[in-house]
């Protein structure tokens, strides 16, 4: 799975914040993606003049924050025998 912290991008031009995807969208497709044992790129450029745009930080820095909380769910788990169940997605970690 592929993941763009913009939606639509192209070479040579510029995202917008619309075209971002919000912190909490970033947030749960990447808590699919570690629950389905999935992998994805986040495509994160800079402007021509090397700066990341902060709209394009900002996603990055909630990530970091909720996993400050909830990492232990995220780093070095497995996926669950059931991966996703509603709403809630599952991970397991081996504690030996």
């Amino acid at each position: 799975m592929k993941l763009k912290l913009a939606y639509v991008m192209a070479a040579f031009t510029d995202t917008d914040m619309e075209d971002c995807l919000s912190p909490k969208e970033f947030i749960d497709k990447t808590i699919d993606g570690v629950a389905r044992n999935g992998n994805f790129d986040i495509n994160v450029g800079p402007t021509a003049a090397g700066l990341i745009p902060e709209y394009e930080q900002y996603p990055l820095l909630k990530l970091g924050e909720w996993l400050k909380v909830n990492g232990e769910a995220i780093y070095g788990t497995r996926p669950w025998k059931i991966q996703v169940e509603g709403d809630a997605r599952f991970t397991s970690l081996d504690l030996e």
